[in-house]
C-alpha cells in the first residue's frame, strides 16, 4: 500500500462526497438550533435534549453508513471509472470507508458544534437565561462513559459494530439500492431470528416445567460465547466486503447487484 497514493485517493473521495458531507454538517447544525428555538418558545433550555438527539443520530449513522461504501459503483460506467483510478482496489476501499464513516461523523459533529455556538449567541441576545451550550452535555456524557469503563459497555459497543458490519456486508451485495435493501434484509433477518428464539425459548421452558430436572445457567461462559460470536461475525463482514471490493468486475452477478 502506497501512503502517498492513498492520501490522493482520500482527497479525491472528499471532493466526490462533498455534498454528502455537507448534508451531514447541515443536519448536525440544525439539531441544536431548532431544539433551542423550540425551547425558547416554551421558556426552557433544551441543550440536553439536543445532545441526546445528536448522539442518537451519530450512532444510527455509524450503524448504517457501511451500506454507502459501494454506492459509487451502481452503474457499469461508474464501476469502469472507479477501476480506472490509478490505485489498488484495497486503497480505494480503505479511503472510501474512512471518508464516509469517520469523515461523515466528523462533518456531523463539526456542524453540531457550529450550530450549538450559533444558538448560544442567539440565546444570549434574545433570552440570556436560556443560553446554554449543548456541547457541555457531550463532554459530560464522555466523562460518564469514561467513569463507567469500557468493559461494562463492551456488549453495546459490539452490537453497534455488528450492525455497522452487517450493513457493510449487505451494501456489498446490493449495490444498486444498498441502503434500502440492507434495511429490508436485516428487518427480515431480525424478524426470523427473534421469532425462532421466542419459539425455542417457549419450547425449552415447557420442557423444563414438565420435567424434574433443574437447569443451572452459567452467565460468564455464555457472555464469552456471545462476545466471541459477535467478534467473529464482525471480522467476517469486514473481510467479505473488503474482498468483494478488491475483486470488482465490470460484468457483475445478476443476483446480488440489483
Amino acid at each position: 500500500m502506497d501512503i502517498n497514493r492513498l492520501g490522493k485517493v482520500m482527497r479525491l473521495e472528499l471532493v466526490m462526497n462533498k455534498s454528502h458531507l455537507l448534508g451531514l454538517a447541515v443536519a448536525g447544525m440544525i439539531i441544536p438550533v431548532s431544539s433551542q428555538l423550540f425551547g425558547w418558545m416554551l421558556g426552557v433550555s433544551t441543550a440536553s435534549e439536543a445532545t441526546n438527539v445528536a448522539e442518537l443520530a451519530l450512532a444510527v449513522y455509524f450503524m448504517v453508513c457501511g451500506s454507502f461504501i459501494f454506492s459509487n459503483i451502481r452503474s457499469r460506467q461508474a464501476l469502469i471509472n472507479n477501476l480506472m483510478l490509478p490505485a489498488t482496489n484495497g486503497e480505494k476501499f480503505l479511503s472510501r470507508y474512512v471518508v464516509l464513516t469517520f469523515g461523515g461523523m466528523a462533518a456531523f459533529f463539526l456542524g453540531f458544534v457550529a450550530g450549538d455556538l450559533a444558538q448560544f449567541v442567539l440565546m444570549l441576545i434574545v433570552h440570556s437565561d436560556l443560553a446554554e451550550l449543548a456541547l457541555t452535555e457531550f463532554c459530560m456524557d464522555a466523562n460518564t462513559a469514561e467513569l463507567i469503563g469500557v468493559p461494562s459497555g463492551i456488549g453495546s459497543l459490539l452490537i453497534i459494530l455488528f450492525v455497522h458490519a452487517g450493513f457493510l456486508l449487505t451494501g456489498s451485495l446490493f449495490r444498486k439500492h444498498p441502503f434500502i435493501f440492507s434495511v429490508l434484509f436485516w428487518q427480515a433477518v431480525s424478524m426470523v431470528f427473534f421469532s425462532a428464539v421466542s419459539f425455542a425459548s417457549l419450547f425449552a421452558l415447557k420442557m423444563i416445567q414438565d420435567s424434574q430436572y433443574h437447569v443451572v445457567m452459567y452467565p460468564t461462559p455464555m457472555r464469552i460465547a456471545v462476545i466471541t460470536l459477535l467478534v467473529a461475525a464482525i471480522v467476517f463482514c469486514f473481510w467479505f466486503a473488503f474482498k468483494r471490493y478488491k475483486r470488482l468486475e465490470v460484468i457483475r452477478n445478476k443476483w446480488f447487484n440489483w
